[in-house]
């Protein structure tokens, strides 16, 4: 394509002269950087949002008061809900959002283990059940020594029931996908969505 081997270099040399602040990702220097952020970038941001509200900065306090506001922005002529109304809300919230907090960590571990694989790496799998059983100890551990926060077993055990869901659900995904290069874009599927 080049007529000679220094053509390339010159052109990306052009490339980075036009444009300073662009990573172009032909550049071997780079890639590596590029694609661990591209892939690993969310899931660390996502692990700091999770053990940040593990502190006392997600406890049953502030978030009445997020819910409080939340109502009170959104039907600011009723009258505020009574505070036994508001805990219990606050429960089911918080119950919800641990589910979230945990299906988000799975996808985005095995988005960054997949690396874009079509089929569904072994690795995913042990990495999701790896790391998730360090994440929910490491969170259960910072709300343990969190003044106002407990941490216990039972927090442990659903988180893990969380991981377990996701990574059957991720499984399922993969195989439906699989399913679907197979009969629908005619593509083959040697693993015939099985792990590889």
């Amino acid at each position: 394509m080049y007529p000679f081997p220094d053509c390339r270099k010159q052109e990306s040399a052009l490339v980075t002269a036009q444009y300073p602040f662009v990573i172009t990702v032909a550049d071997p220097a780079h890639t590596g950087l590029v694609r661990g952020l591209f892939y690993y970038g969310p899931l660390a941001v996502w692990l700091a949002i999770s053990l940040l509200l593990a502190t006392s900065l997600g406890g049953y306090n502030n978030m009445v008061s997020v819910i409080y506001m939340v109502l009170a922005f959104l039907s600011p002529e009723t009258s505020p809900p009574d505070v036994n109304h508001l805990y219990g809300l606050t429960h089911v919230f918080r119950r919800g959002a641990y589910v979230l907090e945990y299906s988000v960590f799975a996808l985005l571990l095995v988005r960054a283990v997949q690396q874009g694989e079509p089929n569904l790496k072994r690795l995913s799998s042990l990495a999701v059940a790896g790391f998730g059983l360090l994440f929910a100890l490491a969170d259960n551990g910072v709300r343990a020594f969190t003044p106002g926060r407990h941490g216990g077993w039972d927090d442990v055990i659903l988180s893990l029931a969380n991981i377990a869901l996701f990574t059957g659900l991720i499984h399922l995904f993969f195989a439906a996908k699989s399913w679907e290069r197979n009969h629908f874009v005619g593509k083959t599927d040697c693993g015939h969505g099985a792990v590889q």
